[in-house]
């Protein structure tokens, strides 16, 4: 696979980053496998090889932002208040650097996130808070639900990072609308430690009637990276 570094300084994070591109043309996705201790870069090349026929085609560019520390929301021997205010500096990072990067580069307007394992949620908190910035969303084996991470912790920029818990009180229509227009996959298996979490999300989108695609996969693929690059394959193009 083509593959290059983008490298700058990020107003957002403070300090030069990194987005590692594979490809050089077709319709961009932004991946997200999680902070580097859940998926070293190995397993990554096993995941993306499900995409190898798309991205050496032309099909599809895959973006994977460097996950730094302030990713890292889900990391319970942080303290809450500090990961959501790290969490923030990530999301513009993402939103106000790595976004128009990605359009420019690709040039294309048709945006895909993908989550896999950990990266799950942040590409799930992207698309339910920022309807409209991204067209697709594919979330593959990994959490949607920031509180089994947060205890009895609550606060006003927890619940608004939580999409399973601020859905089902939204009632704006207009970004209703917009999630509506979503191109929505949640993929999982029988054997995920996160299905179940999976499934009630699915059902909370089905009560706001958005739809959606709930894909669970049976006992004989087993949750480990090179089903992962199956699913993929099934559910970009």
């Amino acid at each position: 696979m083509n593959f290059k570094k983008l490298q700058w300084n990020s107003p957002s994070m403070g300090k030069k980053i990194e987005v590692h591109v594979y490809g050089t043309e077709g319709t961009p996705i932004i991946y997200f496998d999680g902070y580097p201790e859940y998926i070293n870069s190995s397993v990554r090349n096993k995941i993306l090889n499900g995409l190898r026929l798309q991205i050496d085609h032309g099909f599809n560019q895959i973006f994977c932002p460097r996950m730094m520390q302030e990713s890292d929301i889900l990391n319970i021997e942080r303290e809450p208040d500090k990961r959501i205010s790290l969490y923030y500096l990530f999301e513009s990072f993402i939103n106000d650097e790595v976004l128009p990067r990605v359009k420019k580069e690709s040039k294309n307007d048709f945006v895909i996130l993908v989550g896999v394992g950990m990266g799950a949620y942040t590409a799930t908190n992207l698309a339910f808070k920022h309807p409209g910035k991204y067209n697709k969303i594919i979330t593959v084996c990994g959490p949607v639900n920031l509180r089994p991470y947060f205890g009895e912790y609550f606060s006003e920029d927890y619940y608004y990072n939580n999409p399973p818990e601020f859905l089902p009180n939204l009632h704006d229509h207009d970004l209703l609308n917009e999630i509506q227009n979503t191109d929505i996959r949640l993929v999982s298996s029988v054997h995920d430690t996160y299905k179940e979490q999976i499934s009630l999300f699915s059902d909370e989108l089905s009560m706001k009637s958005i739809d959606h695609v709930l894909d669970i996969w049976g006992e004989d693929k087993q949750s480990e990276p090179e089903i992962w690059a199956e699913m993929l394959q099934k559910h970009v193009p």
